[in-house]
């Protein structure tokens, strides 16, 4: 690839890279000197890709620009790049190691998540802003946990104690841990941190912690408990399931946790995003009246759920909340609901029953977005009261 100056920023609609047509075939790419950045998406999908060449005039390597090159076997980046975006590296599961030169100053969020086979990420020693401490990266201070690569060998592993804020999925498909220890410095944990560490049995989260993003212990496969340390004034745990700390909110629910039923306590008001993500023992979930709000993706993944009541309260179910729910086949929605997101019900192709409260005029009225054909043809029962 040849030019000088920027590469333009792609996506997956209409303004693809012009080579994406043959992203299964491109083995090897060489960009020549005088091109300054990689744009963003420019080689996304290029899942035949097992080597680039990259020049010393590169200054930017954007967002997803080889988002799920999942053959690329090793990079080279030059001591010219000053920023890696986004995810720029997302799901490259041939990489084993990575080395960041000197020059980078700007690394954006989880450049390595999902690189399932990445063993290590090596800072060079002079840079100003990044550091490796046991082939895990961090920001100069180490008061940000970045990457943690995720086929490091280690099955247990200490965060530092200098670390205040652990960035969204750093700890992602980190397999081979079983066990996590969170220090007492710890205030923010992003998004998805510590998403399908698959053999993490327990987690505990301690009183420092002020702030969890949605889904940070979702997918993984068998935990089996989230406590929060005594004296932690934001959240706080009840059966080993992830509250705020007045309970008017259910952050996560274990996917391991033991049981195939359970009630939402009645002082929940919120059921945050993921929060039931892949919980696939679950047959049974009973949702208070209490309950006024279910964040997007809530119930996604719970392919054993068979059916389920939405309460009074609620007024939109948001996007893929049930995506996946193989095994709903009837679910009840009160008339206050307006709207229905995009692919809220996607892949429930054993929905057979609607109970609606209210009219086939008011359901008539309901905004339902993309991908909810299961939904549609589903038989409706209005003016249905639960009898």
């Amino acid at each position: 690839i040849s030019g000088k100056g920027k590469m333009p920023d792609y996506d997956q609609g209409a303004n693809q890279a012009p080579w994406s047509i043959h992203s299964e075939e491109i083995t090897k790419v060489v960009i020549n000197k005088g091109i300054t950045s990689i744009g963003m998406m420019a080689f996304n999908n290029c899942t035949a890709l097992e080597s680039i060449v990259l020049p010393n005039s590169l200054e930017k390597i954007g967002a997803w620009a080889f988002f799920w090159c999942s053959n690329l076997k090793s990079i080279t980046i030059p001591d010219s790049v000053t920023t890696i975006e986004q995810q720029a590296f997302f799901g490259c599961e041939g990489l084993e190691s990575v080395t960041i030169p000197s020059s980078v100053t700007n690394i954006m969020n989880a450049p390595f998540s999902y690189c399932s086979n990445l063993k290590s990420i090596a800072v060079d020693s002079a840079n100003p802003n990044y550091c490796s401490q046991d082939g895990v990266l961090f920001n100069k201070a180490k008061t940000e946990l970045i990457q943690y690569p995720a086929k490091k060998a280690a099955s247990s592993y200490t965060i530092p104690s200098t670390v205040v804020k652990i960035g969204g999925h750093a700890f992602t498909r980190a397999s081979n841990l079983s066990s996590i220890t969170i220090p007492n410095s710890v205030i923010s944990i992003n998004s998805s941190a510590f998403q399908m560490c698959s053999n993490l049995t327990e987690i505990t989260i301690p009183a420092s912690t002020t702030s969890i993003g949605s889904n940070a212990f979702g997918s993984c496969d068998k935990l089996e408990t989230i406590n929060v340390a005594a004296g932690n004034t934001a959240y706080c745990s009840q059966d080993g399931v992830l509250f705020s700390y007045d309970k008017t909110t259910l952050y996560q629910y274990p996917s391991a946790k033991a049981g195939t039923s359970y009630t939402v306590p009645s002082t929940v008001k919120t059921i945050g995003s993921d929060a039931f993500v892949n919980c696939d023992d679950l047959t049974s979930i009973t949702l208070t009246s209490s309950i006024t709000s279910i964040g997007d993706s809530a119930f996604t993944g719970c392919s054993r759920l068979e059916s389920i009541t939405l309460p009074s309260g609620i007024t939109s179910i948001g996007n893929y909340t049930f995506c996946g729910c193989y095994s709903l086949t009837s679910i009840t929605i009160p008339s206050s609901v307006t709207s229905i997101g995009n692919y809220a019900f996607d892949c429930c192709n054993n929905i057979k029953d609607v109970y609606y409260s209210g009219t086939s005029a008011q359901w008539a009225k309901i905004s339902i977005a993309y991908g909810n054909d299961s939904l549609a043809i589903a038989a409706k029962h209005y003016n249905y009261t639960g009898a």
